[in-house]
């Protein structure tokens, strides 16, 4: 019998359009308010627990195995504890993508006793002032890094993600080697997305291209390099947003992903299986392909470059526009190599 590879076991879900892996947007809440935020946060949970539930079989019976379970800030529902137990005893293999405030002594003992793929917690800073900073909530970091301790020592795989900012690119390094003490590895970007609300602007929290060159290639002490998805060339020029995966909203609007937020039916009148299969949304994204993209395909960097349709949709609200900030940020990494 011929072996399958990983990449080949991809191709043939891509095929068949088998939504393998999903976001679920838990809660629109959050108890931080971070300066780089794009989301628009809400104030209440806008699907019930039961409904929560109809979809996670409804992803199931789609053939999804990949769940990651996101907010806001998911660990503030109050129903958080059965969500993840019901999605674990499904099969689902699940990562949790969250602050690290809120983890009390039960939830970390849920996630050690049915282990997740990954915790991947945020953490903008080496110090308290600068992460509190970052989130607008005194006392964050301290909670946050205990957190990340208690469930390293309980054996719950842990991940530290940062966004690599002017208000903490200085701290890298320091920050990498906080990370490695507490048992985890780090993962960083410099994307800082266009917010949700078009009043608010994130322009002075982007790093000038001077900085992302040093850190990026140089490397001094005090700096990382970027994370590893970003410096090394995606395996096709396009995500697969959309054919392999997908992000289902707070309130139950499916989006090809949490950036591409092109709205492909809601799940609290429409099932998975109809918008999945059904939507004149998916079909015309399915459609496209990098010759919509003429410009990136006469860029001397195009091989280079992570390409991110989300990103231009949330700069320019249309995902066939290129976002200049990741144009800018491609350059500023690769202009001298």
């Amino acid at each position: 019998m011929k072996e399958t590879s990983f990449q080949e076991f991809l191709e043939g879900i891509r095929n068949r359009r088998i939504p393998f892996n999903t976001v679920f947007e838990l809660t629109s809440r959050c108890n931080l308010s971070c300066v780089h935020c794009y989301q628009s946060r809400g104030t209440r949970d806008g699907l019930t627990g039961a409904a929560v539930r109809s979809i996670l079989e409804q992803l199931k019976e789609a053939g999804c195995l990949k769940l990651t379970f996101t907010g806001g800030e998911p660990t503030l529902r109050k129903d958080f504890q059965d969500i993840y137990r019901e999605a674990h005893e499904m099969g689902f293999a699940v990562t949790l993508y969250t602050n690290g405030t809120l983890l009390g002594r039960e939830t970390r003992s849920l996630l050690a006793a049915r282990p997740p793929l990954a915790v991947e917690v945020s953490l903008y800073g080496a110090a308290p002032e600068t992460h509190d900073g970052v989130t607008g909530k005194p006392g964050s970091f301290d909670a946050t890094v205990d957190n990340l301790r208690r469930m390293s020592e309980d054996g719950i795989s842990v991940v530290v993600k940062t966004v690599v900012m002017t208000l903490n690119f200085q701290e890298q390094g320091r920050l990498r080697r906080l990370a490695e003490g507490l048992g985890a590895p780090l993962r960083s970007t410099f994307r800082i997305f266009s917010p949700a609300d078009r009043d608010r602007s994130v322009d002075s929290l982007r790093l000038p291209a001077r900085d992302i060159r040093n850190l990026s290639s140089k490397q001094p002490p005090d700096a990382l390099p970027a994370e590893e998805d970003e410096t090394e060339p995606q395996e096709s020029f396009l995500c697969h947003a959309g054919s392999d995966s997908c992000c289902v909203g707070s309130d139950g609007d499916v989006f090809p992903c949490t950036v591409l937020r092109w709205r492909c039916g809601n799940l609290k009148t429409q099932s998975f299986h109809e918008i999945w299969n059904t939507s004149p949304v998916l079909a015309r994204w399915r459609a496209v392909t990098e010759r919509d993209y003429p410009s990136c395909l006469a860029c001397s960097f195009r091989d280079r470059c992570r390409f991110c349709p989300g990103m231009g949709f949330m700069e320019h609200g249309n995902a066939l526009v290129p976002s200049q900030e990741l144009c800018r940020i491609t350059k500023a990494m690769w202009s001298d190599r």
